[in-house]
C-alpha cells in the first residue's frame, strides 16, 4: 500500500513540458551529450549514462536506473554556505555591495542568493549590508585579514554579522572554488523531492542538470499517511517530502490557505514583502500554484526587481524550503502576515490498521506478546507481600484488549489463613525496572514498528513516559482501562485503599440490576517463561524473510518459529471468566454488537464475549487484499463511532444494584534518592536482587545496573578533588540513568474496615400504618388494643343474640325417685343470659344464671 509514487506517464510528461527543467525552463540536451571529461569525479556516472545506449536525439526527462541526480552532486557546482570566520573588510580590495533599498534590511539568505547568482565564491555579512567577494579577495582575507571583534547580529537572525563598528565582516563561502564540469542550480531550493526524472541543459555556457518537475501520484483517500521503508524510528525526511495526501490543518489546528490564493497577493510573508516579479513554487505533486490547501513539502522561491546603486537588478531568494509537509496560514491579528507552519502527518503503519492487523491476526496477538511483550524476569526487580517475597511466578500474564500484556498478581497463597486485621496490615511492594531496550534488554531498530505490529493502533496513542500502569479492583471484575493510573520512572507511588460496598434499590425511575451474572471474554493468559532462545529466533526470522517472496508463507514461517520458541509457556488459556459483570460490561456488549452488525467482524480493541467467536473472527484475519481494504474502511468508521455508541447505552444498560469498589488515596514522591555518597549500598542491594554475582542476567539493561554498581565501588573511597570533572559527570550520568529506569509501588489498606452503605425506601408501607395508628391514638384516645377489645365485644354480643333467637325445646329430665318408686316431675327450666359474668377458678369467664318459675336461685 503506497501513499505516493512517481507518476511518469507519457500524457503527464507531455502536459508538463517534459523536455524542460523546472528550475530554468531551459530545453533539455540529448543524453548523448558529452557530460564529463574522463578522469573527473563525474566520469563514472557519465559512463553509466552512455551505457544505456539511448538514441542520439533522445532529450526526454528520464530517471536512469542507478544514477539519480544526487549522484552528480559531489563533482558539480552547487550553492554552499560555509562559515569561515571574522575578517577585516579592508582586506578585500573591491567587494561588491548588494543593496536593497525597498526592504527593511538584508538577510543572510538574500545575500547568498544575490552573490551566488552573480557568480561570486564568497559573501561577507555586516549587520546592515551584504558584500559579494571574489575568489582572490576571499583567499587574501583568509590569509591576512583575520579579526576577532565580530559581535553584531544579522537582521532578524541569531547568526553573527560582523562587528558593530562595521570594520569587520563575517565571511562565508557560497560556491566551490575549483573547476567543475557541471552545475546543479538552486541548491537548497526546489530540491525537496530529490528523486525523479531529470535532464541536462546549458545555463549560459555552463552544463547544468535538474529535475523536470514530474509530480508524485496523489494519495489514496482511504490511506492518508506516509509509507515508511526506513530503518529509523522517526519518519525519514525524504519520505515525508513525498506526501500527497489530504490533510489541511497545521499541528496547532489552524486551517491552511489555498495555494492559488497566494499567487497574486500583496502581503507580508515571514517579514518579506510579497511583490514578486517571478515566483517558483514546487510541491511533490505539482509545480506552480495548485488549487487546493493540502499540506505539502514545498520550495518557495521568489525573484524581485530591486534597486542597486541606482539601477534595477533582479534578485532571487527562498521564502520557504521545508521537507516536512506544511502550509501557509493567515493570521489577521498579526499585521496580515502569512506564516508557513508544519502539519502532523502519520506514518501508514500506525494509521492503517489493516497493514499490521493482517500480520497480527494471522500469527496471533497472544503469540506475539508472549515473544515480544514485557518480561517480569527482567522487569520485576523486587516484590514482597506481608513480609513474604514474591516472584514472577506469583503473576499471571494476561492479554488485555485495551492495554496489551498485563501481569495480574495472584494473592491466594499470601492471604490464606489470615484474618482481616492481618490482611489490612499487609503491604504489597513492587520495584519495577523499565528499560529503553526490548523486554530482554536488547536494543534493535524499528521498535515503534514492532510495537505497531504487536498491538492495535489504539494502544499507540499514549506517548507518556510512564513505567507501568496499575489497576486495583475487587476480585471477579473485568480490569477496565478507565481504572488505570500511571507510575512514572524515578518515582515512588504509595497507594492507601479502603474497600467500600454500596447496595441500592431498584426504582422505576432509576432501575438497577440485582443479578450479578458472570461474563466470559476471549482473553489469553499464560504463566511466565524464562530463557527464550532469542539468538535462534533471530536467525530463523532472517532466514524466513529471505527465503520466500510470498508474504503468506513468510507469516506462516514466522508463526511456526514463534510457536517453537514459546512452547514452554505453561497454563495457556484463551478465555477468562469474570464472576461479576457490571455497567461497563454492558457497554462493551452493546459496542461489539453494533460493530458486528456494521462490519461483520470483531474489533480487537474491545473485550469480546467468547460466544461471538462461534460465528465471527477478527476483522483483519484474512489474506484477501480487496476484503482487507473494504473492511478497513468500515473498521475506521466504526471505531470513530464507539463514543457515540457509549452514549446510547445510558438508555439501554442498567447499573448493578450492588457496587463494590476500592477508594484510593495516592501519594507520589521522588525515588530513589541516591548520590555518589550513598550510591554503593543502594546499588549493591539492587544488583543482588537482579542476580549479581551468582545468577547473572543476560539482559543488557540489567547489566547496566552491575556496571554502575562496580563504578560506584571504584570511586567510593576516591576524594572528590582527585576526580576530574569528566569522571564526575560520567558517574552522575550513570546514576541518573539508573534512577530514570526504576519505579516503585506500594499498596496497603488504610483501614481494616470499609463502608457498607445500604439504600432503603425513605417511607415504606409499614411506616404509613404506624403513622395512622399513632395519629388515631393521639387525637381520639383509641389504640390498637382498644380496637381489638371492641371487636371481641361485638363478637360476643352476636353470639348471645343468636342464642336468643333460637327457641330451644327443653325435654323434661328425669327427677328423683322417691321411696314409693314414683318419679317427681321437675318444673321446666328456662335459661336466661343476663349479661353478667364472674370469674371461676379455672380462669374461664362464664355467663350463667338459672331461674325457676317457682323460685329463683343462682348457681355458679
Amino acid at each position: 500500500m503506497v501513499a505516493s509514487q512517481l507518476c511518469p506517464s507519457t500524457n503527464v510528461l507531455e502536459k508538463k513540458n517534459s523536455y524542460r527543467t523546472s528550475a530554468s525552463r531551459a530545453p533539455c540536451r540529448t543524453w548523448a551529450t558529452r557530460i564529463a571529461p574522463s578522469g573527473t569525479e563525474l566520469s563514472h556516472q557519465a559512463g553509466l549514462i552512455l551505457a544505456l545506449n539511448l538514441s542520439e536525439s533522445d532529450n526526454k526527462c528520464r530517471a536512469p536506473p542507478g544514477v539519480p541526480l544526487t549522484q552528480w552532486w559531489n563533482g558539480s557546482y552547487r550553492p554552499l554556505q560555509i562559515e569561515l570566520g571574522c575578517y577585516f573588510k579592508a582586506a578585500a580590495s573591491a567587494p561588491y555591495k548588494c543593496a536593497i533599498n525597498d526592504f527593511a534590511g538584508m538577510t543572510s539568505q538574500m545575500c547568498r542568493e544575490c552573490c551566488y547568482g552573480k557568480g561570486y565564491v564568497y559573501m561577507g555579512l555586516t549587520s546592515p549590508d551584504c558584500y559579494c567577494i571574489t575568489k582572490s579577495d576571499g583567499d587574501n582575507m583568509k590569509m591576512f585579514g583575520s579579526a576577532s571583534n565580530c559581535d553584531a547580529t544579522c537582521n532578524g537572525e541569531k547568526r553573527v554579522c560582523g562587528s558593530n563598528d562595521l570594520l569587520s565582516l563575517s565571511l562565508l563561502q557560497i560556491d566551490f572554488d575549483d573547476s567543475r564540469p557541471m552545475r546543479i542550480p538552486l541548491g537548497n531550493s526546489l530540491t525537496n523531492s530529490m528523486q525523479g526524472p531529470y535532464c541536462f541543459y546549458f545555463d549560459s555556457t555552463q552544463l547544468s542538470a535538474y529535475y523536470c518537475g514530474v509530480p508524485f501520484c496523489g494519495a489514496n483517500e482511504n490511506h492518508d499517511c506516509v509509507p515508511s521503508q526506513s530503518e529509523k524510528v522517526a519518519p525519514d525526511q525524504t519520505e515525508l517530502a513525498h506526501y500527497t495526501g489530504f490533510r489541511n490543518v497545521t499541528v496547532t489546528g489552524k486551517p491552511c490557505v489555498n495555494w492559488r490564493n497566494l499567487q497574486n497577493i500583496s502581503r507580508t510573508i515571514e517579514g518579506y514583502v510579497w511583490n514578486a516579479s517571478r515566483t517558483f513554487l514546487q510541491m511533490p505533486d505539482s509545480v506552480g500554484f495548485s488549487d487546493h490547501n493540502y499540506c505539502r513539502s514545498v520550495s518557495h522561491v521568489q525573484e524581485n526587481i530591486i534597486h542597486i546603486y541606482g539601477s534595477l537588478k533582479k534578485i532571487r531568494w527562498t521564502l520557504e524550503s521545508s521537507l516536512t509537509p506544511g502550509c501557509y496560514v493567515y493570521t489577521p491579528d498579526e499585521e496580515n502576515i502569512y506564516t508557513f507552519r508544519t502539519c502532523s502527518i502519520p506514518m501508514c503503519y500506525t494509521e492503517s490498521p489493516s497493514i499490521t492487523g493482517a500480520i497480527r491476526h494471522s500469527i496471533g496477538t497472544d503469540l506475539l506478546e508472549r515473544q515480544f511483550g514485557s518480561n517480569l524476569d527482567v522487569s520485576l526487580t523486587d516484590c514482597s507481600f506481608g513480609g513474604q517475597k514474591c516472584t514472577q511466578d506469583d503473576f499471571l500474564n494476561m492479554l488485555h484488549p485495551q492495554l496489551g500484556l498485563c501481569h495480574r498478581f495472584k494473592a491466594d497463597r499470601f492471604v490464606a489463613g489470615i484474618n482481616n486485621v492481618q490482611l489490612a496490615n499487609s503491604e504489597l511492594s513492587i520495584t519495577f525496572f523499565t528499560d529503553a531496550t526490548d523486554s530482554f534488554g536488547r536494543a534493535f531498530n524499528n521498535i515503534s514498528k514492532l510495537e505497531a505490529g504487536v498491538r492495535p493502533n489504539e494502544m499507540l496513542a499514549d506517548e507518556t513516559n510512564n513505567a507501568l500502569k496499575v489497576i486495583i479492583l475487587p476480585q471477579g471484575e473485568f480490569p477496565d482501562s478507565s481504572y488505570a493510573f500511571e507510575v512514572d520512572p524515578a518515582q515512588l507511588v504509595v497507594i492507601r485503599l479502603r474497600y467500600d460496598r454500596v447496595t441500592k434499590i431498584s426504582r422505576s425511575e432509576l432501575p438497577c440490576k440485582k443479578l450479578e451474572a458472570p461474563v466470559t471474554y476471549r482473553m489469553s493468559s499464560w504463566a511466565s517463561a524464562r530463557d527464550k532462545n532469542l539468538t535462534k529466533l533471530k536467525i530463523d526470522a532472517r532466514n524466513l524473510v529471505q527465503s520466500s517472496a510470498n508474504w503468506s508463507q513468510k507469516i506462516a514461517m514466522l508463526k511456526a518459529a514463534l510457536l517453537e520458541n514459546n512452547q514452554d509457556d505453561g497454563g495457556f488459556q484463551q478465555k477468562m471468566e469474570f464472576k461479576v459483570s457490571g455497567f461497563q460490561d454492558c457497554i462493551y456488549a452493546y459496542q461489539v454488537q453494533k460493530f458486528v452488525d456494521a462490519c461483520n467482524c470483531l474489533p480487537e480493541s474491545l473485550p469480546i464475549p467468547e460466544a461471538y467467536f462461534d460465528r465471527y473472527s477478527y476483522c483483519f484475519n484474512s489474506s484477501n487484499v480487496a476484503y482487507l481494504d473494504a473492511t478497513e474502511q468500515c473498521y475506521v468508521r466504526q471505531m470513530a463511532r464507539l463514543f457515540l455508541y457509549q452514549k446510547e447505552t445510558f438508555s439501554v444498560c442498567e447499573s448493578q444494584c450492588r457496587i463494590r469498589k476500592y477508594v484510593l488515596r495516592q501519594a507520589t514522591r521522588t525515588w530513589p534518592v541516591i548520590s555518589r555518597v550513598n550510591a554503593v549500598k543502594f546499588l549493591a542491594n539492587l544488583a543482588s536482587l537482579t542476580g549479581y554475582r551468582f545468577n547473572l542476567s543476560n539482559s543488557r539493561g540489567i547489566a547496566s545496573i552491575y556496571h554502575t554498581y562496580l563504578s560506584a565501588k571504584s570511586v567510593e573511597n576516591v576524594p572528590r578533588d582527585n576526580m576530574s570533572s569528566s569522571e564526575l559527570l560520567k558517574f552522575d550520568y550513570q546514576l541518573q540513568a539508573i534512577k530514570n529506569r526504576l519505579a516503585k509501588l506500594t499498596v496497603k489498606a488504610s483501614s481494616a474496615f470499609g463502608e457498607d452503605i445500604t439504600e432503603e425506601e425513605a417511607y415504606p408501607a409499614k411506616n404509613l400504618v404506624a403513622d395512622i395508628g399513632g395519629a388515631l391514638g393521639l387525637w381520639s384516645g383509641v389504640s390498637v388494643l382498644t380496637v381489638c377489645e371492641l371487636v371481641e365485644l361485638l363478637i360476643y354480643i352476636g353470639m348471645v343474640v343468636g342464642q336468643r333467637m333460637r327457641k330451644q325445646d327443653v325435654e323434661p329430665e328425669t327427677g328423683k325417685i322417691n321411696d314409693n318408686g314414683t318419679q317427681e316431675a321437675q318444673n321446666e327450666i328456662e335459661t336466661v343470659d343476663t349479661g353478667e359474668s364472674e370469674q371461676v377458678g379455672n380462669g374461664e369467664t362464664q355467663h350463667v344464671v338459672t331461674s325457676s318459675k317457682d323460685s329463683a336461685e343462682t348457681c355458679l
